[in-house]
């Protein structure tokens, strides 16, 4: 068979096709069918979630209405998209739509690693009167909820309780439900365990409270838990763990010391303020090795000091002959209760003479004082002999 013969078959074969309607949109349509179906129109589209993330799955409901007076006879239902995937079947027998009804068809869908917006086509095609085909939107954002720390220390000391403020963000077009905050980390202790927040609408934020005592310089690690429609995602924010010295603790200094060797024990006496910008609380004052805390002040309970505050104190100790330093200690809890210890090393041998107060210095001054009495005795009596 020559080319030219085939060519003039085609005509015929397609001819044919159409008379015995088997080539869709070929075959004598019906004018009262097109005009019921020209009443048939996509009434309503329902994404669920809103707007897909890459990967995601979600449903489409497609809402079709009949608002004419004569019910319109479908064959099939179907949805296509290049980059929206339809994971679910296809409506390949559907029946007819009542005048005045409406019928809804539903796919489940999934996103690809793309982001952007699409446009799928769901296509009606009826029995007797052609097809409607209907585009519609779909978006995929690749946004997560933002995590950010409002409210944490400079730096932090093992076993002291310190309080971190999570600022949680949802930059998406959608909400997202079921949001969970759970905190871990090895060797941490933070509270709560865990904190529920529920829905977290659009470009709205919500700031989540936590009490956290370090064990370790391990980073303490914040998961958040979300689902976007009925995908469920997470996203994790870390936060450094160093140990350090806080800008803002107690700072308990002792000044305006005097020291006085009584024979038997040292008297050390001066003034003991808090320099720092944090409540120092129930302050004890005692000394440590060499010294010997010895009675009547082993040792001396100042009690809280605000910062700037300061109060008097007196200890008193022995030491060995051959002592030279004696460490002060200062001992005081922080506004979580934590205990601290500062220490201060004082010199017993060397301290100036306005501090130090040596027993011997005393007795020439106890002979004046005994002269003087003397003379003051020996004058009443020498008044009173006169005046009689």
């Amino acid at each position: 068979m020559n080319k030219r013969l085939i060519m003039s078959l085609i005509p015929i074969t397609f001819l044919l096709l159409c008379m015995v309607s088997v080539y869709p949109g070929c075959a004598e349509q019906d004018p009262a069918a097109v005009k019921a179906s020209a009443q048939v129109f996509v009434s309503s589209v329902t994404l669920d979630p809103e707007v897909l993330m890459p990967w995601d799955t979600g449903t489409v409901a497609i809402e079709v209405t009949n608002s004419g007076n004569e019910g319109v006879p479908i064959s099939t239902a179907r949805l296509r998209d290049s980059t929206i995937k339809t994971t679910s079947s296809q409506y390949d027998v559907v029946g007819s739509i009542g005048a005045g009804n409406a019928m809804k068809f539903i796919f489940t869908i999934q996103a690809d690693g793309k982001e952007g917006i699409f446009n799928p086509v769901f296509s009606l095609d009826f029995r007797d009167a052609g097809y409607l085909r209907n585009p519609f939107q779909i978006r995929v954002q690749d946004r997560a909820p933002t995590v950010a720390i409002l409210d944490k220390p400079d730096s932090f000391r093992i076993g002291k309780k310190e309080r971190l403020t999570l600022h949680i963000g949802n930059p998406r077009d959608n909400k997202v439900t079921g949001v969970t905050i759970v905190p871990g980390g090895q060797g941490h202790e933070v509270m709560p365990s865990s904190y529920f927040v529920g829905v977290l609408e659009p470009d709205t934020s919500v700031d989540v409270p936590f009490t956290f005592t370090p064990g370790s310089q391990e980073d303490l690690v914040f998961s958040v838990l979300y689902q976007n429609g009925v995908n469920e995602h997470e996203e994790s924010y870390a936060i450094p763990v160093v140990f350090g010295q806080s800008k803002t603790r107690a700072e308990p200094v002792i000044s305006n010391i005097i020291l006085e060797d009584t024979g038997e024990y040292y008297r050390l006496s001066g003034d003991v303020t808090n320099s720092g910008l944090e409540n120092a609380n129930g302050v004890v004052i005692t000394t440590d090795e060499p010294a010997v805390p010895t009675i009547p002040y082993r040792l001396y309970a100042v009690g809280a000091l605000k910062p700037d505050d300061f109060a008097g104190f007196e200890v008193t100790f022995t030491t060995p002959p051959d002592a030279t330093n004696v460490t002060v200690v200062i001992s005081y809890k922080d506004d979580d209760g934590n205990d601290q210890v500062r220490t201060t090393e004082v010199n017993v041998k060397s301290l100036p003479e306005s501090e130090s107060v040596p027993k011997d210095d005393l007795s020439p001054m106890i002979f004046v004082v005994v002269i003087i009495v003397l003379a003051l005795v020996g004058g009443v009596i020498y008044y009173t002999r006169f005046r009689r």
